[in-house]
């Protein structure tokens, strides 16, 4: 099971950096379309993407404490960071989207 849930989790992490590209494509389309601004579309976005990747990774962490110490530990990291990644992609998806 804990094969299975590596394997989703390595799928939703391809399919947001596949997502990533095209919301970091439209960040920098939007710069070039309006300069007017201290700091740019791509860069908040890459500060945010940072700022998530740490967030997603300690609360992972926290719900896999659940079963700490356990043979499942591993497996409920893993289905949080497929859930979390999901969500992400759907959000990435959005910002890429939103004119």
């Amino acid at each position: 099971m804990t094969g299975c849930a590596s394997r989703a989790a390595e799928a939703a992490d391809a399919e947001l950096n596949a997502v990533w590209a095209i919301a970091i494509d439209a960040a920098e389309r939007r710069d070039a379309a309006d300069r007017d601004y201290d700091i740019s579309s791509e860069a908040l976005l890459r500060d945010a993407q940072r700022s998530w990747i740490a967030f997603r990774d300690k609360a992972c962490s926290a719900e896999a404490t659940f079963a700490r110490g356990g043979t499942m530990a591993n497996q409920l990291f893993l289905l949080c960071l497929e859930r979390l990644t999901l969500r992400r992609t759907e959000d990435l998806r959005l910002f890429a989207t939103t004119n």
